[in-house]
């Protein structure tokens, strides 16, 4: 996500100074950076201290969380920063314990009568899944997981046991999930809030998850349910796809933000059915789409800072440009005894 980020204040219309942080010098390389510094896990004890410690040494104005481990850690530590004048770009901590907890964001969805998959979370394998889960249907972890990691897609009642098993055995609380059908109808809807809870925009992006690198699962459907689509499948945190004008999903997601009280950066993820739009993920954060975003004329990580700044932003009015956009790969390699850098040019 912070390479993300990085992109999207690199196309932005300001000169930003970038301070790259991370656990290893190495990793941080593929960012254009203007400075590198090696920081512990969010876990340790002393990670607030020293990332405080470098907004001093650097001046820095704002801090963007590169991971969901320290977007967790950095919402229970909001005044710690605040004291030091340091502006962190984040969601309100309600927010992100909510969104953050799969388990969480499908009670609150619920709860507000937003047209969420059933959902049943297991403690341990023999809990039994009532009421009986429909086939297709989801197996992922309760929390944490961005990217759709450790996530497994079951068809039938041999499957979905023995994925919910192996889920158990790795210390993982498994969260079972309704498939919602189909795969060509996956949409990311990016909704940003000002820290005002003031809307500062929206952009729907319909993805094309059955191609490249956009897809962790890709497997044909044997369930016997025509509408579920030939292939079923389970996006990866590696979208591209369409920017498109799609009313009533950009409604729901903007409701749902609405609803939660959001003051910052906002990514839904869902399916249309046919007839409504279907939330299955909210990630309180910036997105692996912000720079698709950015280059389409929504820039969200500038339009947070013009808005802690209070920039005049009327000159955002003008529409987002529609359009496709699409993802390839980039080298990078590394000398043994050098920190130099180089990249292949495809």
């Amino acid at each position: 996500i912070g390479e993300q980020v990085c992109k999207d204040l690199r196309l932005g219309k300001y000169a930003y100074y970038i301070l790259v942080t991370n656990t290893t010098r190495n990793a941080t390389q593929v960012i254009r950076s203007d400075a590198v510094e090696v920081l512990p896990v969010a876990s340790s004890s002393d990670y607030i201290e020293k990332l405080l410690d470098l907004t001093r040494r650097y001046d820095i104005q704002f801090l963007v969380p590169g991971s969901e481990p320290e977007l967790s850690k950095l919402s229970k530590n909001l005044d710690v920063f605040a004291a030091s004048n340091v502006k962190v770009l984040i969601n309100a901590p309600h927010v992100i314990s909510t969104c953050l907890d799969k388990h969480l964001t499908f009670d609150f969805l619920t709860a507000y009568g937003f047209h969420a998959p059933r959902t049943v979370m297991l403690e341990n394998v023999q809990d039994e899944i009532v009421p009986p889960m429909p086939l297709p249907c989801i197996i992922k972890p309760a929390q944490g997981g961005g990217g759709s990691a450790a996530t497994f897609l079951a068809q039938d009642e041999e499957e979905l046991r023995f994925f919910t098993h192996y889920l158990i055995k790795y210390g993982y609380h498994p969260l079972v999930q309704e498939y919602i059908p189909d795969a060509d109808n996956e949409y990311t809807v990016g909704v940003l809030h000002s820290p005002q809870r003031n809307l500062l925009g929206t952009v729907v992006l319909r993805r094309q998850i059955l191609a490249g690198l956009s897809n962790r699962i890709r497997i044909a459907n044997q369930t016997n349910q025509p509408r579920m689509g030939k292939i079923l499948a389970v996006s990866s945190g590696i979208s591209q796809g369409e920017i498109v004008e799609f009313e009533p999903v950009r409604h729901v997601a903007e409701k749902i933000a609405q609803t939660i009280n959001s003051s910052g950066p906002l990514n839904i993820q869902g399916r249309w059915d046919g007839s409504r739009f279907v939330p299955f993920e909210i990630n309180p954060r910036f997105s692996g789409t912000t720079p698709m975003r950015a280059l389409a004329g929504f820039n969200e990580p500038e339009r947070m800072i013009e808005s802690w700044l209070g920039i005049d932003q009327s000159e955002h009015s003008k529409k987002v440009r529609l359009g496709s956009c699409t993802r390839g790969l980039t080298e990078y390699f590394t000398p043994l005894n050098s920190e130099e850098v180089s990249s292949s040019l495809i």
